[in-house]
């Protein structure tokens, strides 16, 4: 009876230890898998923020090279690459709550498309106040373009900063938890 309470003694002690180490192993998979979906998600929010850049400098250099084609009398040519997609894709997967920067930029292209095709076309304005005017629109759209894109980066820098104060919280609250247990 004795040597069958000892059994049952051991073999209570493995499946404890088991149980135990299970758990560690879990909390330190999971912990893992965690700390690499945030990097991955931080290093997408840098990543948004580079393309925003790039697509407001992109915009405003298309505006302001337009007023050199107004001003010259020149047909204006362009053959930029807008990263619009790129963005919007980094956007829809990792940061669906600054999308709407991204239709601010869609409408602007589109408000401004008719007229960057009428510059590309070789339709450019002659009287002196026509020509104002379009330079005065460009120009307007050059600066909402960048300002659109710089408060997109800045947002996505601030989700950045939120989603790592939280990750310290919550590796405070488990570190607190595990000294505890």
């Amino acid at each position: 009876m004795e040597i069958l309470l000892g059994v049952l003694a051991s073999l209570a002690g493995v499946i404890v230890g088991g149980v135990l180490q299970h758990i560690t192993s879990q909390r330190s998979i999971d912990r893992q898998h965690a700390w690499e979906r945030s990097r991955l998600v931080h290093e997408k929010l840098e990543l948004i923020a580079q393309v925003s850049t790039e697509v407001g400098g992109t915009l405003s250099n298309v505006y302001f090279n337009a007023i050199v084609a107004v001003e010259s009398g020149e047909r204006y040519k362009t053959e930029v690459n807008i990263p619009l997609a790129k963005l919007e894709m980094l956007l829809n997967f990792y940061a669906p709550e600054l999308k709407m920067h991204y239709k601010q930029l869609i409408v602007l292209r589109d408000e401004m498309g008719s007229t960057i095709a009428d510059l590309v076309s070789g339709r450019l304005p002659t009287v002196k106040a026509e020509k104002q005017a379009l330079n005065e629109k460009l120009i307007k759209a050059s600066f909402k373009a960048s300002k659109i894109c710089e408060k997109l980066t800045a947002e996505a820098s601030q989700l950045g900063r939120k989603s790592l104060e939280l990750k310290a919280e919550q590796s405070h609250a488990a570190d607190a938890r595990s000294s505890r247990g």
